[in-house]
């Protein structure tokens, strides 16, 4: 499958960073889910957070935003069409690894 080659994942943090390398090609996320924290550009690290906390974004906002403006799709799903507790998974157009420099 897609996850064995590196190219499906349900990991924030790994979408994140595919997100900010525009490798983003299908992004699925459940209908008012939400990711309180802070990403950080330069390393990739996240921080994510139960509560909203001073210079927290919603982490799934961000996702979505540059997924779209990378020319990926967002599909949004009623939560119960998602598997498990997810809240947010990626199709990716190259393995993460494959963008770091």
């Amino acid at each position: 499958g897609r996850a064995a080659h590196g190219t499906a994942t349900d990991n924030l943090q790994d979408i994140l960073v595919a997100a900010r390398d525009g490798l983003i090609e299908t992004l699925l996320i459940a209908e008012r889910a939400s990711q309180f924290g802070t990403f950080s550009d330069e390393s990739g690290s996240t921080v994510q957070n139960n509560t909203k906390i001073d210079g927290d974004v919603d982490l799934i906002d961000l996702a979505t935003l540059r997924t779209l403006n990378t020319g990926g799709d967002v599909l949004v799903f009623e939560p119960d069409k998602l598997p498990g507790q997810m809240q947010i998974g990626a199709l990716l157009r190259a393995p993460i690894t494959a963008a770091a420099p």
